[in-house]
């Protein structure tokens, strides 16, 4: 187990490409920590230079307290799993696992000890004998993992290790990553582009966009307190809805206007010293789907949204609305920020409701959702920091 440091790391390729800019992070013995980003936003690039198979161009990295950049791969004593599982295809699961400890000349008693209780461990233990050809995909990344852990390495790095698998597969297999790195306290860098792997198995999620680091915290921080817009539309499934507005903020009272749409917003935003600091001020309001509920009688008392359903989808435990409301949305330059959400139509701006399965909703239909969350997130439109009263101002 090791403690891993990276103090301003950056990489810049020949071209002037620069895929990784000044990122430092801390990641704790025995941590798991989860890089997630879209595509290109060189989480995979910063991986690789962990590891020691892509060279850094700037900055340093430390390996319980040891600067490794010069280090070769081995000498860094890290296991990585890749996605295409890089098994040898004419050895046997046993040759697999247990090719690291050959090349490193472990005993033959010894080596053949690891192999099984690393067999057993991952529930191999009848397939030793078979090649990679006659396992299923899930075995395949079982066999992968454990000529990983048969190292007994100071860390794993696993690139996107799952992405191969069917949806049924990939929720099994990210239980069963869990409960290992839980079990085994070896300090994991998991990447994914895939936001839900992300919140499900990280302690600690590391949000990369464009080679920059934008937020690293738990799960649940990025989910409540995202500290800028990319943040909170990438975090969430189905993502934010975003809609451009403004602040309008006396001494008594502050309220967030967009569209045909205004909230009134907590009294932390009121300008009690009568200067109107906030008044007028251009944001970005966002609502997650989930806020959103059907008004009825009980919940008259909350800030609600006219929209007109364009589209139900029924997931079984839920129901995905997308409706349309009378406001301007805010286009997003990722486009896995936009996916799943409809065109804004002639009618309005796009907007999802996570509603509950039986909701009685139906396209065409004219309704009222009420935000049954005690404040919507505000985002500052030209910087796109989250604007949180009191440490803004």
């Amino acid at each position: 187990m090791s403690e891993l440091r990276l103090s301003g790391i950056s990489k810049v390729y020949p071209n002037g490409l620069r895929a990784v800019s000044d990122v430092d992070m801390d990641i704790a013995d025995g941590e798991l920590l989860v890089l997630v980003g879209p595509s290109g936003c060189g989480k995979s690039t910063l991986l690789r230079m962990i590891a020691g198979l892509e060279d850094i161009t700037e900055g340093v990295i430390e390996i319980d307290g040891r600067v490794v950049n010069a280090e070769s791969p081995r000498e860094r004593d890290i296991a990585m799993v890749f996605q295409n599982y890089a098994l040898y295809p004419h050895m046997t699961v046993r040759k697999n696992i247990g090719y690291s400890l050959r090349l490193g000349r472990v005993p033959k008693n010894e080596a053949t000890q690891r192999i099984e209780d690393t067999a057993a461990m991952l529930e191999l233990s009848d397939l030793l004998d078979r090649k990679p050809p006659a396992l299923s995909g899930g075995q395949r990344q079982r066999v992968a993992m454990g000529r990983a852990i048969v190292r007994s390495p100071a860390a794993f790095l696993m690139d996107e290790p799952l992405s191969n698998l069917d949806a049924r597969l990939r929720v099994q297999m990210r239980a069963e990553i869990i409960r290992l790195q839980r079990n085994l306290g070896t300090t994991t860098v998991y990447v994914t582009h895939d936001q839900v792997e992300a919140m499900t198995m990280g302690s600690r999620v590391a949000v990369l966009r464009d080679g920059l680091l934008q937020q690293v915290d738990s799960p649940q921080v990025l989910y409540d307190h995202p500290d800028n817009l990319f943040v909170a539309a990438f975090i969430g499934s189905p993502s934010m809805n975003l809609y451009q507005g403004h602040i309008e903020s006396t001494s008594t009272a502050a309220r967030v206007v967009f569209g045909a749409h205004s909230f009134p917003l907590p009294d932390q935003w009121t300008q009690r010293d009568g200067s109107g600091g906030d008044d007028g001020q251009e944001v970005i309001v966002g609502i997650r789907p989930e806020w959103l509920v059907e008004q009825t009688r009980d919940n008259t008392d909350l800030p609600s949204l006219r929209v007109r359903v364009e589209l139900v989808e029924s997931l079984g435990s839920e129901l995905v609305a997308h409706t349309t409301i009378d406001a301007v949305s805010v286009e997003s330059d990722t486009p896995e920020l936009a996916e799943g959400h409809v065109a804004d139509s002639g009618g309005g701006a796009a907007c999802l409701a996570r509603l509950s399965p039986r909701s009685r909703v139906a396209v065409g239909e004219t309704i009222e959702l009420a935000i049954d969350h005690p404040s919507v997130h505000l985002f500052d439109a030209e910087t796109e920091r989250s604007l949180r009263p009191g440490r803004d101002r």
